[in-house]
């Protein structure tokens, strides 16, 4: 694992996230987290985080197509799941695009590994994001994911030293992207040096 070096000049009060991405002040509503929402930083920051972060893989223009195809992977039987697909969904839902691209949410309900990959392969996804309830999973989707053409992300920033591309973190505070490389180079996903110089490499 690289040394963290921090997330540009982002700070945290308990209504505004501030956030310097390549250059570029973000300023994003910060929401008390709902209690059932089983993840260090707030659903609504992540999803902000991530419609900006997305446009610094430089495949992923060719990955999505005409649209950014999103999909949320959730587990039947577990409520916090559920409920953060759903906070997901709520949240995605409000974004005008991801890297210029209009988007489409659908959920998946978990199967196997395996069916994860058909069902991304299948559909054209491009981003599969992992609600908690599935990390005892990460290890083989990672390694279904070998070779394939897909980013995945995680609420829960503990997935991915295991095996998902992104994830966000709470330190010290402040927001912190996380970013497995090798799995990166796995699934052809090319975070430009811009990104991972704010980022926590996990090589």
């Amino acid at each position: 694992m690289t040394a963290r070096r921090s997330l540009g000049s982002l700070g945290i009060g308990r209504r505004r996230a501030l956030a310097v991405i390549g250059g570029m002040l973000l300023t994003i509503p910060f929401r008390r987290r709902a209690a059932a929402e089983d993840v260090a930083v707030p659903i609504s920051v992540q999803i902000e985080l991530l419609a900006r972060v997305v446009k610094y893989d430089r495949n992923a223009l060719a990955r999505m197509g005409a649209t950014c195809k999103v999909l949320i992977v959730c587990r039947d039987g577990d409520n916090a799941s559920r409920q953060a697909a759903t906070h997901s969904r709520t949240e995605l839902g409000k974004l005008d695009d991801i890297a210029g691209l209009p988007v489409v949410v659908t959920e998946y309900r978990w199967v196997d590994a395996d069916a994860l990959r058909k069902r991304c392969t299948d559909d054209g996804i491009g981003l599969a994001l992992l609600t908690p309830g599935l990390s005892d999973q990460v290890a083989a989707i990672a390694a279904a994911c070998v070779d394939d053409d897909l980013l995945t992300v995680s609420l829960l920033a503990t997935d991915v030293p295991a095996g998902i591309v992104l994830g966000f973190s709470l330190e010290s505070s402040r927001p912190t992207i996380v970013v497995n490389l090798r799995q990166a180079r796995r699934q052809n996903v090319d975070f430009s040096a811009r990104l991972l110089a704010i980022a926590k490499v996990i090589e």
